[in-house]
């Protein structure tokens, strides 16, 4: 039946209070006769030849080649919904999300010159770097020693690299050390049992924390606060220090004494470690604290690790005679883990362990590993391997024993790995500390064969470094596997 003859019968019918969609619209026609003339016109004299164009044919829809750029920098208002589909389609468009697009072959132009790398030295000879630490800005780099020496240097200056200032820190080997959130001072870990705080433009030594009865392995200033920070030491106790609090003048320095105490954090064995009270054997039963971290979504909250096993710990400072949450502890027990790692936005927490497998934890929720990062070219033995997450969240990169840096392309979760990775080969022997610049897409490693070098992101470089016969093998070059 004609849609005429369904319209007049629906319209003569007693039960249609209303009209009908057809019957208004001929009604519109019949009151605005010159309106509609006026449309069926284009009307010529009101509208630009530019927007009558525009209306009657849409843009093309500009496509951006997949190798290029990540971005899509057309304006979706401009088209069709139709065409857009269209476009993505087609295989030769860009995809929309950028973190679904692999760009581990950037990587590929990382790359350390012979200028680049500093041949740490001493009285003795060649020394051996132990860490190294950015500062929050991103423009200088704080080097510690086997004969405790700090070295300040310039990570924006191109060309040879050669510490800004230097001195001895400790009178034994400086074992960790981390700036504070501004950039200011510096505090130490050291073999000779203590940590001293440090003015990074002068070098003079501004206090003194004792209280460990061995080695200092770690230490990490409280999210975004300038005061506080903690230490861990083999000896296996945290101590936290305030250096506002608990403070006595000697001379020109402050000595400082705990604000708080974590005399077991890692116990070889809980039964074992209970039924000891005396503090020798107690000692004795705790294993070493390898690591530790403030936590970024509740600054309260202070992560651990220890040579023992693979198990991270969670301490709430505010009670530490309170049960810390425990992550799960692997089957074979993991044999202990290196150091702490936590990616820029406190979400992840990355542990080297001695099966030569980096678990992911969430800090939010300790329990089950969600993730573990493993290759053939990541060898963990030893507590000298340490990691360090991008200030993007996509890349980790973790010394290898092997004497390479492997760097893992993390998916958006900053969890699991694609399985393609980038192998930094310029170090002879063991890779330890590894740290990336907050603000730039620069990378430190130091080794056991005396080296630290800076790794930039320059293709360049990479062309000119592979020309230079004479001295290649002084270089640093990565490859995509």
């Amino acid at each position: 039946m004609p849609l005429n003859d369904i319209t007049t019968r629906a319209n003569n019918s007693p039960n249609v209070r209303q009209p009908t969609l057809l019957a208004s619209m001929q009604n519109s026609r019949q009151r605005f006769p010159k309106r509609r003339s006026a449309e069926n016109r284009g009307d010529e004299q009101n509208t630009s030849p530019t927007a009558k164009r525009a209306c009657m044919k849409p843009k093309p829809l500009v496509l951006v080649p997949k190798d290029t750029s990540l971005l899509c920098t057309t304006k979706p208002s401009v088209f069709e919904p139709h065409s857009i589909q269209r476009a993505l389609r087609q295989r030769g468009s860009t995809r929309i999300a950028p973190r679904d697009v692999s760009a581990i072959h950037v990587m590929s132009a990382f790359v350390s010159s012979a200028e680049r790398a500093y041949q740490v030295s001493g009285a003795a000879g060649r020394q051996l770097p132990m860490a190294c630490r950015y500062s929050p800005s991103g423009d200088r780099l704080a080097l510690v020693d086997e004969e405790g020496y700090i070295s300040i240097f310039d990570a924006t200056r191109p060309g040879a690299i050669a510490p800004l200032l230097r001195w001895q820190a400790h009178e034994h080997a400086s074992f960790d050390v981390a700036w504070n959130h501004s950039g200011t001072s510096l505090v130490s870990a050291s073999a000779d049992e203590t940590c001293r705080l440090w003015d990074v433009e002068t070098g003079t030594k501004q206090g003194e924390f004792c209280g460990h009865s061995k080695t200092v392995r770690a230490v990490d200033w409280r999210h975004m606060d300038d005061s506080c920070f903690a230490s861990g030491s083999r000896d296996g106790g945290v101590l936290l220090w305030d250096i506002r609090s608990n403070k006595t003048r000697v001379e020109d320095i402050y000595s400082y004494r705990p604000v708080a105490n974590i005399a077991l954090a890692h116990p070889r064995g809980h039964e074992q470690a209970a039924r000891r009270t005396d503090r020798r054997k107690s000692i004795a039963a705790a294993s070493s604290v390898t690591g530790l971290r403030h936590l970024h979504h509740n600054p309260h909250m202070l992560a651990t690790s220890g040579a023992a096993t693979a198990a991270v710990r969670v301490w709430d400072v505010r009670n530490t005679k309170q049960a810390p949450f425990e992550s799960a502890t692997p089957q074979d027990g993991g044999r202990g883990i290196a150091s702490l790692a936590l990616d820029s936005d406190g979400t992840r927490i990355y542990a080297p362990c001695n099966d030569s497998r980096i678990h992911v934890h969430n800090p939010l929720r300790v329990g089950e590993p969600i993730a573990q990062l493993h290759a053939p070219e990541f060898v963990c033995r030893g507590f000298s391997s340490g990691a360090a997450a991008s200030s993007c969240g996509r890349y980790l990169a973790a010394g290898s024993a092997t004497g390479a840096v492997v760097v893992w392309e993390l998916d958006r979760f900053g969890t699991n790995s694609s399985g393609r990775r980038a192998v930094l080969q310029g170090h002879l022997r063991d890779a330890g500390c590894v740290a990336w610049n907050p603000q730039r897409t620069q990378l430190a490693s130091c080794a056991d064969d005396g080296l630290m070098r800076l790794w930039d992101l320059d293709a360049d470089e990479v062309e000119r470094g592979k020309a230079d016969i004479a001295s290649r093998c002084r270089w640093g070059f990565a490859k995509i596997v």
